[in-house]
């Protein structure tokens, strides 16, 4: 296991190098110039072609676009990510600020997604082809289709606009997170509930299920504690999957709550050509999916014991 887990951190270096080249080579395909964005907003005297120079070339940005990328290599290498545009701050800074919060948001997202997705997903396998089976199904494939920022504002309207229960935006009670939370774990749940449907009905219709039952064992106990744990692989996979997702999907949920979490702090950044935040946010979001990809791996070690048996194979030859 820890030769795999240190194989799997060297593949990470190819990774990180594939995802920062897509984003820079975006980023520098996207009309704009961020000394022209600074310029017009107010940090210096616009229309001064000496004042244009002189930021671009305290930017970096006069150099070749090579030069530039190998440039935030050399400084990603010895652990820069740079500076803000606009604040002069430092990305890392910046980031470590918002970071949490984003965290925070999808930890609390996934846990509802979790819980709806499983038990929806569960209930609609042993009660197959009946009512709730067929609601359950066609409210995960409208969780699963409909936009999360669409959602949001749906979710704050009822929520937040007519029933008063919550607020509608920002950041600081443990009420300004059911909203967005609420709308990321929805959204999540619709795919996790099909795939633990599928994956259940597949298992309670194996012979050793039957056994258990005919020896009189509690049917809650059948489901949660031989059914689901064999059942488990598929759904991690899912959920592994779904919680890089709820990142990617928090940056235009955290602009619809005003979350100041890393989507809202990236899509800032990308309105105003702020370069370096930009890169450090999708680098960031790039080591969350490989460690969580990770962390799934190591998982289906523990809960299906003949994964490990074939690693071990495979090492040995």
């Amino acid at each position: 296991m820890l030769g795999y887990i240190f194989r799997r951190f060297i593949l990470v270096i190819p990774s990180i190098i594939g995802v920062t080249l897509i984003a820079f080579a975006i980023m520098k395909a996207t009309p704009g110039d961020p000394v022209l964005v600074m310029l017009g907003a107010g940090y210096a005297e616009p229309g001064s072609p000496e004042t244009i120079a002189l930021q671009r070339t305290k930017l970096g940005l006069d150099q070749p676009v090579y030069l530039q990328y190998f440039s935030f290599l050399w400084r990603l290498l010895r652990g820069d990510l740079g500076q803000s545009i606009y604040s002069g701050r430092p990305v890392i800074a910046e980031i470590g600020e918002a970071l949490p919060k984003t965290i925070l948001l999808t930890i609390t997202s996934m846990g509802i997604a979790i819980a709806i997705g499983i038990i929806a997903g569960i209930f609609a396998a042993i009660k197959q082809y009946s009512v709730f089976d067929n609601l359950s199904m066609i409210g995960s494939i409208a969780a699963a289709s409909l936009p999360s920022f669409w959602l949001g504002f749906i979710i704050m309207l009822v929520f937040g606009y007519y029933l008063n229960l919550f607020p509608l935006s920002g950041y600081g009670t443990p009420a300004h997170l059911v909203l967005p939370s609420l709308t990321l774990g929805i959204a999540g749940s619709g795919l996790i509930a099909r795939i633990t449907r599928s994956s259940m009905l597949e298992v309670i219709r194996k012979d050793f299920i039957r056994a258990t039952q005919a020896k009189g064992v509690p049917e809650l106990k059948i489901l949660f504690r031989h059914a689901l744990r064999n059942a488990a692989i598929p759904i991690v996979t899912v959920v592994g999957n779904s919680f890089g997702n709820l990142i990617a999907g928090t940056f235009l949920v955290e602009v619809v709550f005003a979350w100041p979490g890393m989507g809202r702090l990236a899509v800032q950044a990308v309105s105003q050509r702020n370069y370096p935040i930009v890169y450090g946010s999708v680098l960031v979001v790039a080591l969350l999916f490989i460690v969580i990809n990770l962390v799934v791996d190591i998982l289906y070690a523990y809960i299906d014991p003949r994964i490990q048996f074939a690693r071990r194979q495979e090492i040995s030859k």
